[in-house]
């Protein structure tokens, strides 16, 4: 985001696939020219003057396709079957790969044309067109460690050191970068998508486009938008999301990389979007008065997690709600029992006040109202400066510049990148208007679409190009009940790599109009 200079540049070098070692690199802005063994006024030896044009021609034409192919690879948004996307994937009703919502912006659906499918959670597989591909066809166990890494940082280079120290923790091979392509050409191999694992200078990394389904980004995606709409009150649409995201947890991330230390960080990360997950669904059911769906999601979860004690307050709400005050008092000094001999400690304010008006005999519906039911820090408001837990931590972990606004345009929240893009200290920018930080200067036109999508409520898209910072930003709108989410992304090599599309695109119909014509004259 903080690139300065006098005009963006395009990224030097892209990998594409190559047979032999795994990659090979090509520069996106090699100019197209002629085989320099052939100039243009120079025919080849034994040849005559027209057969020399005729090989230059088809020179000219290999070298635009190359190029083509290349800048084609590089497109962030490069899909097989389909036009170019940026989305992530989500998954319907059911927890299935179906109408899909981007894994940056949650709740964005967009269609579907996944080709092959990852699991992460729970055992490691992976579906091509609906059939399982078989384990043993990725060659080896690093070779499968490989593409996860790569995959939980989908989009994202991961330098070569690093996948290095991940692969060989007991010490590196003699030659690792060799290594590391003869794994990467498995990979590839494997999955029937060469251009799935791109390579460059510094590392590797995974194509993030719409070829792929993976079920940790849906499972997060669907996970935050529920939090998000019922911190916003609507606690149907907050029910049917947490329901499709637990339909997609099948075990602990990376569940055959268990003491990976490259794993832990993930796995601790979605272990709490988990009981997250669990906890939302238990509080939205209660809201809607389904009590005893409220009970089976909180139970799971305190079976999970013993000492969690949101999860025991839920559940003591849920079983009153349904009916079971008795459960609810057994509950609660079962619970001041484990507290006193585990920690020392006696049941938080909130669980003592609830078994008060238990005893007391208040009715089921005083107790387990919405006003009680939503957890501490979303009771004021869907977005602001006392996000807490995964969402915040998720904003802070990604690469792309994030802000949350208030209803009035001020902003309440914004991320590391978020600041440096605006050219300030997170101090410096929470609290002020939008607009005077995103001025008309800054970003042309989008403060007046990040308005309008705030006024009327409906998401919305903006791309445009950021002269302080010298890219092309896109932003994602994504309005809560009491405020709007505004992600912005650094996609300047993207329209770099599109502007050499077409001009290798108008190079190569340039050679073919040439090569037709030398063939006619012949």
């Amino acid at each position: 985001m903080g690139r300065t200079g006098e005009t963006p540049a395009a990224p030097a070098t892209v990998g594409v696939p190559h047979a032999g070692d795994g990659a090979v690199s090509c520069r996106l802005d090699s100019p197209l020219i002629p085989n320099p063994a052939r100039p243009l006024d120079a025919a080849p030896e034994g040849s005559g003057p027209e057969s020399g044009r005729v090989q230059l021609a088809v020179d000219q034409l290999h070298l635009a396709a190359t190029d083509l192919r290349c800048a084609g690879a590089a497109l962030p948004g490069r899909c097989s079957g389909g036009s170019p996307s940026r989305n992530g994937h989500g998954s319907d009703a059911a927890g299935r790969p179906g109408a899909v919502a981007d894994r940056r912006f949650p709740g964005l659906a967009l269609p579907r044309s996944a080709s092959i499918e990852f699991c992460l959670l729970g055992r490691f597989r992976t579906r091509r067109a609906g059939r399982e591909i078989a384990s043993n066809a990725f060659g080896g166990r690093r070779v499968r460690q490989l593409v996860q890494i790569l995959l939980r940082e989908r989009g994202r280079l991961v330098p070569r050191d690093v996948l290095v120290d991940a692969l060989w923790p007991e010490g590196e091979p003699a030659d690792p970068g060799a290594n590391l392509a003869v794994l990467a050409s498995r990979a590839r191999h494997a999955l029937g998508e060469a251009s799935l694992i791109l390579a460059s200078r510094g590392g590797y990394v995974f194509a993030d486009d719409n070829r792929c389904w993976v079920d940790a980004e849906s499972f997060a995606a669907d996970a935050e938008r529920g939090r998000i709409l019922l911190a916003s009150g609507n606690a149907d649409g907050a029910l049917r999301s947490y329901r499709s995201a637990l339909a997609l947890w099948e075990g602990e991330p990376f569940a055959d990389d268990l003491y990976e230390e490259w794993a832990q960080g993930h796995r601790r990360l979605f272990a709490r979007l988990y009981e997250e997950s669990l906890a939302g669904a238990a509080r939205a059911a209660l809201q809607l008065g389904q009590a005893t769906v409220a009970v089976h999601f909180a139970r799971i979860l305190t079976e999970r997690v013993p000492l969690h004690e949101e999860g025991q307050v839920v559940l003591m709400r849920a079983l009153t709600g349904a009916c079971d005050p008795a459960a609810a008092i057994e509950l609660f000094h079962g619970w001041r029992k484990v507290l006193a001999d585990e920690l020392g400690l006696d049941p938080c304010a909130e669980m003592s006040d609830l078994y008060q008006r238990i005893v007391a005999g208040e009715s089921a519906s005083g107790l387990i109202g919405p006003e009680v039911c939503a957890p501490q820090e979303t009771r004021h408001a869907a977005f602001g400066p006392e996000m807490l837990g995964p969402t915040r931590e998720i904003l802070e972990w990604i690469s792309d510049a994030a802000f949350v606004l208030d209803p009035e345009g001020r902003v309440l929240y914004v991320n590391r990148r978020g600041a440096e893009l605006a050219g300030h200290t997170a101090n410096g920018v929470v609290g002020r208007p939008f607009r005077a930080i995103c001025t008309e200067e800054r970003l042309p036109g989008f403060c007046d679409c990040a308005e309008a999508a705030l006024r009327e409520g409906a998401p919305g898209h903006f791309r445009g190009f950021c002269p302080p910072v010298n890219a092309w930003l896109d932003a994602a709108l994504y309005p809560g009940g009491r405020g709007l989410l505004v992600v912005l992304r650094d996609v300047t090599q993207q329209v770099l790599a599109e502007e050499q599309v077409h001009r290798a695109l108008a190079e190569v119909e340039a050679s073919r109009s040439e090569l037709e014509c030398l063939t006619a004259r012949e």
